[in-house]
């Protein structure tokens, strides 16, 4: 049955810490059903990713990736289970009325006095706080979306929270094997003076005008380079370089770990670059295109030899797509399939310089080089769609 298995970018959208948005999931076929989260007790714009809502904003959405899904979320009816799952903890004595508010007493938990920590359930005034609304989304996702892996992607500062959430669920029997939750915190995107990323006017930066920022930009250096080029035709290819420069920054660094955001060392060319994967992969359909007119014509059942060292490095680099991937997704640490990836491009890189493709020195030469490019090629776009960037065929 189809099911939604979310891409490592849909995990860790870029830049989510700058502007409230939920991004869109996509769907895959899985013996695992994910669900990816933005608790309600997360702070507007500490969320870097959550399942697409239909009450949302979606300009974003169509921006990142303008065929993904239209998804309905679930907010309204988790909001109308709050009372049932308030009524089933007292009822399994896992909360109890403590100074007039609902509460529960994960053990574990203790405050600065040794004293049990309480996880607020329902309020005294008889509303509802973060916890029952992160309990019944919980409860919803295991007990009738039947999720198996449910990851909050949100900041570090929510780990207690969520800590206590898993152990209420745990105790309440919401939270039992197979399904697990995993809290998937990252950290800061700082400025040039390594302080929080904020407009020159001090305001939290939205991820809708750096977006379009990317783009102009992107859009820009295109003109530069070729004044003639369609303009409609530029602009799109501008929109899938700046987009993807912003992903690949983000994704690239270790999600838990802070880093500085610099604009030109984001869309450079060269480097540790979204612009330069794509770029590679870009090389590779040009070598594509010229054999053909050339009527070199690429042979898919041609063997592969590995001779020169450039071509070994490139075989070897190749064979490790499949780990980088299940490390990737078991560690939830895409910057593992970015940093694989840019040792894939500089590998093709160096083979491209070293070892003549189109005016290799025989057939069977030849033939090899073009293979080789061909696998280069398609782990590269796959890798790139992995993480939510486009590999344009032409740069």
């Amino acid at each position: 049955m189809g099911i939604a298995l979310l891409t490592f970018a849909d995990l860790l959208m870029p830049l989510q810490s700058l502007a409230s948005r939920w991004m869109p999931a996509r769907r895959r076929r899985s013996s695992l059903r994910y669900v990816a989260v933005r608790p309600a007790c997360a702070p507007r714009g500490a969320s870097k990713q959550a399942a697409v809502s239909a009450t949302r904003p979606l300009r974003v959405v169509r921006m990142i990736d303008a065929g993904a899904p239209r998804r309905q979320g679930s907010r309204m009816v988790i909001s109308g289970r709050m009372a049932d799952v308030c009524a089933e903890l007292e009822r399994k004595g896992l909360a109890s009325i403590n100074d007039g508010a609902l509460c529960a007493f994960p053990p574990g938990f203790t405050n600065r006095d040794n004293e049990p920590l309480p996880l607020i359930v329902r309020k005294q005034d008889g509303g509802y706080g973060y916890a029952a609304t992160d309990l019944a989304a919980l409860r919803y996702r295991t007990q009738t979306l039947r999720a198996t892996r449910i990851l909050y992607c949100v900041g570090s500062p929510q780990a207690q929270h969520l800590a206590m959430v898993f152990a209420v669920a745990t105790q309440a029997g919401w939270l039992a094997p197979p399904a697990r939750a995993e809290h998937v915190a990252f950290g800061s995107i700082l400025g040039a003076d390594k302080k929080m990323f904020k407009t020159r006017a001090g305001d939290t930066v939205r991820l809708t005008d750096l977006l379009d920022e990317a783009v102009d930009r992107a859009d820009a250096e295109l003109a530069k380079r070729e004044p003639d080029r369609n303009a409609t035709e530029r602009r799109a290819l501008a929109a899938e370089i700046g987009i993807g420069a912003i992903k690949y920054a983000d994704l690239a660094n270790d999600r838990i770990k802070d880093y500085v955001f610099d604009w030109d060392r984001m869309l450079a060319a060269e480097g540790r670059t979204g612009p330069y994967l794509q770029y590679e992969h870009a090389r590779i359909q040009s070598i594509f295109r010229k054999g053909a007119e050339a009527g070199i014509a690429r042979k898919p059942d041609a063997a592969i030899a590995v001779a020169e060292a450039a071509e070994r490095k490139l075989a070897l680099e190749l064979l490790d797509f499949g780990t980088a991937v299940v490390e990737a997704g078991e560690t939830l640490r895409p910057h593992r399939l970015a940093g694989y990836l840019y040792d894939l491009a500089t590998a093709f890189t160096a083979f491209f310089e070293t070892c003549p493709v189109l005016k290799a020195p025989d057939d069977a030469t030849r033939a090899s080089r073009l293979a080789l490019c061909e696998l280069t090629a398609r782990v590269l776009a796959r890798g790139l769609t992995l993480l939510g960037i486009a590999a344009p065929e032409r740069m």
